[in-house]
């Protein structure tokens, strides 16, 4: 999607090659579900344990808002008898969570503000050196942030998804 924002030349086109990778990102994603039985077959027992280790984070991060419980720490503070696991085997599987557990509001906005101006200068010379090396290198880092957040995001949603239908009957 950034490089179709980026690159293409009209509104036109980026509307034709949104949905044409949005297909493909379905088709893709139909072929995984029939075809993997790790993808398609995960059981409850994962789930269940994932919302125990965000709920710890949570937990976490409440007891300690401000500066959290300390940087590499979630593995050894989360409790073992809500999750199911022995300290120190699980993570939390989520940045947003880790950072808010391990970091507090500090932290987590100190590390956002970090990628954001990492992001803005690599945005800035992208569109001053778009043909040479420099705004090369500068749109892939564009593209590893993006990917970044977008992996963090995804998998809390999908685990939150598959409960919600659960829930509901699905």
């Amino acid at each position: 999607m950034l490089a179709i924002w980026y690159f293409a030349s009209t509104a036109k086109a980026r509307l034709g090659l949104s949905v044409f990778l949005l297909v493909c990102v379905a088709l893709a994603f139909l072929s995984l579900a029939a075809f993997t039985e790790r993808f398609s077959e995960v059981d409850d027992w994962t789930y269940l344990q994932r919302l125990a280790v965000y709920g710890s984070a949570l937990k976490m991060f409440i007891s300690s808002p401000i500066l959290g419980v300390g940087f590499g720490n979630f593995r050894e503070n989360y409790d073992p008898a809500l999750i199911g696991a022995e300290i120190g085997v699980l993570d939390t599987h989520n940045l947003y969570l880790k950072s808010l557990a391990e970091t507090g509001l500090v932290g987590t906005v100190a590390f956002f503000g970090m990628f954001g101006l990492m992001y803005r200068t690599a945005l800035l010379r992208f569109r001053s050196q778009r043909r040479s090396l420099d705004g090369i290198l500068s749109f892939g880092v564009m593209g590893a942030i993006c990917s970044l957040f977008i992996h963090g995001f995804v998998t809390m949603c999908l685990t939150l998804a598959r409960r919600l239908l659960h829930f509901s009957g699905y």
